[in-house]
């Protein structure tokens, strides 16, 4: 039966209750009653076997999420959209002047930073998940008969990453010109981000707008951005693509493709999100935050000390989530 106690970190304890080295789960979770802060139940003891196992298990998820630049691609849009709704809040409070071009070129920088932070991500997406590969599976030694860098042996985890992101890029609309404006405004010009506004009164009430787009003119002036197909796939577009939706549309099929890349770094991966699962089912239903503890009071009773790990909840969710696409793909 879990023990609810109240608590502070391990440190020399009582002399009459010692700290101990007792590895559990833990769950961390409001009093209700208010009488402290929160609430420690201390869920059930573990062996040591098992603790290292759900440690390293935990331990390795949070790497992966904290490490995986998909999170931070993610953050860049929001950066990018924040900057936007920022430009709408600044226009509708008249802090944009409609006469002095300062403030329109103030903004014009800000949006188009934002932009270039999203397309920027999206590349280092892609060469960090490369450059990753190669440092973990180490392509064989080059072969010195002429051929050119592109067709030297690589390892087999290699292969299969630029079959994903190759995919990824003929497939998707998005990500391909999102990469493309990246290069454009880094090698070119960062006009390639087009910004339209529009100011006007409708019934009455001040309607203002705010656009970012894709400047086919910009790609289609430099031959060397785009080959033939992709020039001719630009100008047939019935105008200029606005770019929140080419990264919303980018983004669902990264998302894919970082699976495939997360998948292809660690091949334990489903292991590793089963023994999550296992660690967070300890808990049942109970609402709260679960721990790990490695430490902890001999008695438990009060004042009570221990020593734990706080676990995220989107570790608990990766794993779920990862988990129950597993399971029902293969059901």
């Amino acid at each position: 039966m879990p023990i609810e106690v109240s608590g502070t970190a391990a440190e020399e304890g009582d002399d009459d209750n010692p700290i101990v080295n007792q590895p559990a789960a833990l769950l961390i979770a409001d009093d209700p009653t208010g009488e402290t802060a929160v609430r420690f139940t201390w869920a059930v003891d573990l062996t040591h076997e098992d603790y290292e196992r759900y440690r390293k298990a935990l331990h390795a998820l949070a790497d992966i999420r904290g490490s995986n630049m998909m999170a931070y691609v993610h953050q860049a849009g929001l950066a990018m959209v924040r900057e936007l709704g920022e430009a709408y809040k600044a226009i509708y409070e008249n802090r944009i002047s409609h006469v002095q071009m300062d403030d329109i070129e103030e903004w014009c920088a800000r949006l188009r930073t934002a932009v270039l932070g999203l397309c920027s991500s999206i590349h280092h997406h892609q060469e960090q998940s490369y450059i990753e590969v190669r440092r973990k599976f180490p392509d064989p030694p080059p072969i010195n008969d002429g051929r050119k860098k592109k067709d030297q042996p690589v390892s087999a985890e290699h292969a299969e990453m630029r079959r994903a992101f190759n995919e990824l890029y003929d497939n998707c609309f998005g990500y391909r010109y999102l990469h493309k404006l990246r290069n454009a405004m880094v090698h070119y010009s960062m006009f390639a981000c087009g910004i339209g506004a529009e100011s006007h009164r409708h019934e009455g009430q001040n309607i203002h707008w705010f656009e970012l787009t894709l400047n086919r003119s910009i790609l289609l002036e430099q031959r060397s951005f785009l080959n033939a197909t992709l020039r001719r796939e630009l100008k047939e577009l019935p105008e200029d693509p606005d770019l929140v939706s080419l990264m919303n549309g980018a983004f669902v099929e990264m998302m894919k493709t970082n699976k495939r890349v997360v998948e292809i770094l660690h091949p334990d991966f489903e292991e590793i999100c089963e023994t999550v699962v296992e660690f967070d089912n300890l808990f049942g239903d109970q609402a709260g935050v679960r721990c790990i503890s490695c430490q902890r009071s001999r008695e438990l009773r009060r004042p009570f000390k221990f020593a734990y790990h706080p676990v995220t909840g989107q570790v608990i969710l990766t794993a779920r989530k990862y988990v129950a696409e597993r399971q029902g793909a293969d059901g």
